[in-house]
């Protein structure tokens, strides 16, 4: 009984993270979310790379995903038209990928470097954003 108890609140804790609501940049979305004072966590990632998806998965267990005072963008690096937002944001380097940076009005809060797929440094990323 105990036993089934345990894995019927694990399950129940699981099922109750808040999953991120990623959307696609656009330059439209991006200025307009940050005219409205939030926060905005861009997540500059390609297609396939594993460390992108180690770094999503980080932020999935930080569980930000319910912090509604951040919008979720994923600049895709195969698209050329994010290739201004990459060069913003210092990412000159056309094989640069799995990139996350904070951005506000004001500027740039925070940032996790191109390549780092620790999931201690994205979870200690997302606490010191306090997102």
């Amino acid at each position: 009984m105990k036993k089934a108890l345990v894995v019927f609140l694990l399950l129940i804790s699981f099922n109750c993270l808040a999953e991120i609501k990623w959307s696609d940049y656009n330059d439209d979305l991006f200025n307009s979310s940050l005219n409205s004072g939030k926060k905005i966590l861009l997540a500059f990632h390609k297609t396939g790379c594993g460390g992108c998806k180690a770094q999503e998965m980080a932020l999935e267990k930080s569980q930000i995903g319910d912090n509604s005072n951040v919008v979720f963008l994923k600049v895709q690096r195969t698209n050329e038209s994010h290739t201004p937002i990459y060069e913003k944001y210092g990412f000159k380097n056309k094989n640069t990928w799995a990139a996350l940076v904070l951005v506000n009005k004001n500027g740039e809060i925070a940032r996790v470097k191109p390549g780092n797929f620790k999931e201690e440094d994205v979870l200690m990323f997302a606490k010191n954003a306090n997102l």
